[in-house]
């Protein structure tokens, strides 16, 4: 298993260290996937990609995201992330639903 997956098994379990251990691993990800989105931005913006990749992780971490975390860098499919969090795969597929659209609205707040 890869550092990742041992930390995002560790998150699943509860272990609140291991988001702290995550977020070096993934930085560098986040941050590409950030300045790609802002690009596309009006000239004068003023949110630096390095801002919004800490507002976004400090919101997913404080508001549980521990679905996004098992599915977008995890890569794990709807059913393993039902297996690991004890519930059911529908509803992991309205979970997700509903973190798509909340992270959605995040980013485009923030831009």
């Amino acid at each position: 298993m890869s550092d990742i997956t041992l930390l995002l098994d560790a998150i699943s379990r509860g272990e609140s260290r291991a988001s702290e251990d995550l977020l070096p691993l993934i930085y560098d990800e986040l941050r590409r996937l950030a300045a790609a989105r802002m690009a596309g931005e009006a000239a004068g913006q003023t949110l630096q990609p390095t801002a919004l990749v800490h507002e976004a992780w400090l919101r997913l971490v404080n508001e549980g995201g521990r679905i996004v975390i098992l599915k977008f860098f995890g890569g794990l499919t709807n059913k393993e992330v039902a297996r690991i969090l004890g519930v059911t795969e529908r509803s992991i597929e309205r979970q997700w639903s509903y973190a798509k659209t909340c992270l959605l609205e995040m980013i485009q707040t923030d831009l």
